[in-house]
């Protein structure tokens, strides 16, 4: 009977630590399986936290960025300027007589220059009709004196240095500049302030007063396939002559007095 008892005892022994180490293994792998999604969400959580500070530093970047193209926007409308380049060589056109022989004709001649290209721009571009018109002209000192002088124009109390004085000191952004003798001098600076502006975010526009030489001609074909530089420039032929025959600045369709 007592035996019985024993190995009665030691059966449920058996199967009780039996069922106590499958317990403890399943406990094993609970807590493996527990440790692991641990990690994985400690990780997850610090890879939320980094994308949340990358996002809130990109934020801040573009916030920045935004901030500085809107500056720099700010700045070039602020500097914004029309240009307009005058070839005034003697060998296509000249301005008004009276421009050439009258006491500050240089600066009639550079204030009604500037009015009429406003009014231009009105027409055409109203949205950059109220910025700065920079003028810059061109023209061989030798040949133009001549050509004036023989055609009984320019009296002898002046030059043409006078003129080109006047006309510079009109306004600020006025010049005309005298070069010395040379076919192409004034080519040269033309096209060189040209080259210098064209691709300029701050030169909204440019009106090319120059298009009787084929080297203009040849210059803007250089831009032709840039819409963005050729929409920003305007150009026409320039008729006229010589000896005091009158010639116009045409610009599309309108003539606005460079004439002479």
């Amino acid at each position: 009977m007592s035996a019985h008892l024993v190995e009665d005892f030691a059966a449920r022994l058996a199967t009780t630590q039996a069922a106590e180490n499958e317990k403890n293994e399943w406990l094993k792998g609970v807590a493996i399986t527990l440790s692991d999604l641990v990690t994985r969400f400690a990780d997850a959580s610090r890879d939320l936290e980094s994308e949340r500070l990358s996002r809130r530093l990109l934020q801040q970047e573009a916030g920045e960025l935004r901030a500085k193209c809107e500056k720099l926007q700010g700045s070039v409308d602020e500097s914004s300027f029309i240009l307009l380049l005058i070839d005034a060589d003697p060998d296509q056109y000249i301005f008004k007589d009276e421009y050439y022989a009258s006491d500050k004709g240089g600066r009639k001649a550079a204030v009604d220059l500037r009015d009429q290209v406003r009014e231009h721009m009105q027409d055409d571009h109203p949205e950059l009709a109220h910025l700065p018109i920079i003028v810059k002209g061109f023209a061989n000192e030798h040949g133009l004196s001549q050509l004036l002088s023989r055609a009984g124009i320019l009296p002898e109390s002046r030059n043409i240095v006078e003129f080109a004085k006047d006309f510079s000191q009109a306004y600020e952004t006025a010049d005309f500049v005298l070069v010395g003798s040379g076919k192409d001098r004034v080519d040269k600076k033309v096209q060189g302030v040209f080259k210098q502006f064209v691709k300029n975010p701050t030169c909204r526009h440019i009106i090319m007063g120059a298009c009787h030489d084929n080297g203009y001609v040849r210059l803007l074909e250089d831009y032709i396939d840039d819409k963005g530089v050729f929409d920003r420039v305007t150009s026409r032929q320039l008729p006229g002559g010589q000896g005091g025959q009158r010639a116009r600045i045409e610009v599309d369709d309108d003539e606005f007095g460079v004439p002479g």
